[in-house]
């Protein structure tokens, strides 16, 4: 009898302990953490969404590629421009599979074991996208900040019909009738159905200054068919905050006429990898073009190091000798890439050497446009003595302020910055300089014409390694298609929205299509991957 006792209370105690961490785990997921996958590429590389990894033959470099759109056109390496073909990426691993046996058996459970037979690389298949978790307490505490990347619903819902026309189409705003007017914040909103309109769907309309919006309700159906419509989550990057005007010139964000500078967080999240002299050419037979090019003087690159040599009195001038636009190769050789003069560049550096002095340029044409010239960015370095070396910073030949001398030993990893209109510096790590200047958005381009990166060299020999160079984030303005350009005067946001944008800008469905995001629409901050 105390046996059977025993038993029960055992087996109560085992589905109280799972029912409790059942609804532990929907109250959790309900209010506090919820996990979501990336289903596209838009903001990638920052998230990937279904995706291919290839690793360069040429220098060995590992980058992730849309699982279908580089299949037709082909991908260069973002470092050394080794071009992969479409039969290349087709064969190409799954980015989530670790080795070629383990793809193997992925391919066969996806597939069916039976379509091992006569395949000869059974691991082309693609992988999942990343998977996140989000903060969804957060909000409610504080509000979303510019340059977080966030959760949220996407405003518009979609017919799932596949017989439909509309099938997959984005047919009605899903917005839920506001309590007070995002125009004026007037709590007389009226609703009635407009004339014709399908079921479900009514419109706000407020009685004070007109403002109105559709709006769609639970029981809303597809005008088309009438079939039900789907919600979808959307991940992006907040770029504009409730009621600023924000503008896109020369691929930087401009907030009510003034540059948006990104926080150290988010400015590290969107450089693009460019060049690692670390990674050598490795093909024999490879024929893109070196990575310097010497202008005057003598250039070598051997072994991931860069001599810069000058032939008598005359300075030595090395310049970077391929493209730095904003290529994206998640998107496969797309086309119309614009030039980025948003630019990283750092070195170890060999201060034992014997050169006089240096200048790193990064320039750009056609900044201003009242400046047919351009503007050069220069940062000059000169040994001081004692193991350390002067830092000088100028702009279209002036100097930002005045040189400042620090300690740097027998070497030191040096790194020298261009963006959201300031540069910078920093030795071993650490920033030790920084200039911000201001140019109107009306004195901007809208897109940028050229970017140049040059090494000028006095007075003997430099000698650097692991040079790297990174380039920033490029916001397009008009997604390639004069539908979606920038209004002139740049896009104004409600009191009760926010703009949205992806980090791969030149192919991501954001608000610069479907405009704002309702505020409650936000689900909260992706903070682990």
């Amino acid at each position: 009898m105390k046996r059977a006792q025993r038993r029960r209370g055992a087996l109560r105690d085992n589905i109280e302990a799972a029912a409790t961490a059942i609804v532990l785990a929907l109250v959790i997921r309900h209010y506090v953490f919820e996990a979501f996958q990336i289903p596209t590429g838009s903001m990638a590389p920052t998230l990937v969404g279904e995706s291919r990894t290839l690793v360069c033959p040429n220098c060995g470099l590992r980058f992730t590629v849309d699982h279908a759109r580089p299949i037709a056109s082909g991908a260069f390496c973002p470092n050394c421009r080794y071009l992969f073909g479409s039969e290349e990426i087709a064969l190409s691993p799954c980015r989530s599979i670790p080795s070629m046996q383990f793809a193997w058996l992925q391919w066969a459970l996806s597939e069916g074991f039976h379509s091992l037979s006569g395949q000869a690389h059974p691991f082309s298949a693609s992988g999942g996208g990343n998977r996140i978790l989000v903060n969804k307490l957060k909000h409610d505490f504080s509000p979303p900040q510019r340059w977080d990347v966030v959760v949220f619903r996407f405003p518009w819902a979609q017919c799932n019909r596949p017989s439909c026309p509309m099938f997959g189409r984005t047919v009605i705003p899903l917005r839920v009738t506001p309590a007070r007017c995002p125009r004026c914040g007037g709590g007389r909103i009226a609703v009635t159905r407009p004339p014709g309109a399908a079921p479900g769907v009514e419109e706000s309309r407020c009685q004070d200054c007109g403002w109105r919006e559709p709006t769609r309700q639970e029981d809303a159906r597809c005008p088309e068919c009438g079939g039900p419509l789907v919600e979808r989550n959307y991940i992006k990057r907040l770029i504009g905050l409730p009621g600023e005007r924000l503008l896109i010139r020369h691929g930087d964000i401009f907030i009510n006429g003034q540059i948006a500078r990104k926080t150290g967080k988010a400015q590290d999240a969107m450089w693009r990898a460019v060049y690692d002299s670390s990674l050598p050419s490795r093909l024999p037979n490879f024929t893109a073009p070196q990575a310097w090019a010497a202008a005057s003087g003598r250039v070598e690159q051997k072994d991931g190091e860069l001599r810069v040599t000058p032939a008598g009195a005359a300075a030595a001038r090395a310049s970077f000798a391929r493209p730095i636009t904003d290529y994206t190769p998640y998107n496969g050789c797309d086309g119309g890439d614009i030039p980025v003069a948003d630019i990283k560049v750092e070195m170890d550096l060999d201060l034992s050497a014997s050169f006089k002095a240096f200048t790193i340029q990064i320039g750009e044409d056609e900044n201003l446009k009242d400046q047919d010239r351009g503007c050069v960015y220069e940062l000059r370095v000169a040994p001081a003595g004692e193991g350390r070396v002067s830092l000088g910073l100028a702009a279209a030949g002036v100097a930002l302020g005045q040189p400042q001398t620090v300690d740097a030993g027998p070497s030191a990893r040096l790194a020298f910055w261009h963006v959201d209109q300031a540069v910078g510096v920093a030795v071993d790590g650490q920033t030790v300089l920084t200039r911000a200047f201001t140019v109107p958005p009306e004195k901007m381009a809208l897109d940028c014409t050229s970017s140049r990166l040059s090494l000028v060299v006095e007075g003997g020999e430099l000698r650097a390694t692991r040079v790297r160079i990174w380039r920033d984030t490029y916001y397009r303005h008009d997604l390639g298609q004069a539908l979606y350009a920038t209004p002139p005067d740049g896009h104004l946001i409600s009191p009760h929205g926010y703009f949205m944008m992806g980090d791969n800008s030149r192919s991501s469905a954001d608000s610069r299509m479907w405009g704002e995001v309702p505020a409650d629409f936000v689900t909260g901050p992706a903070f682990v991957v």
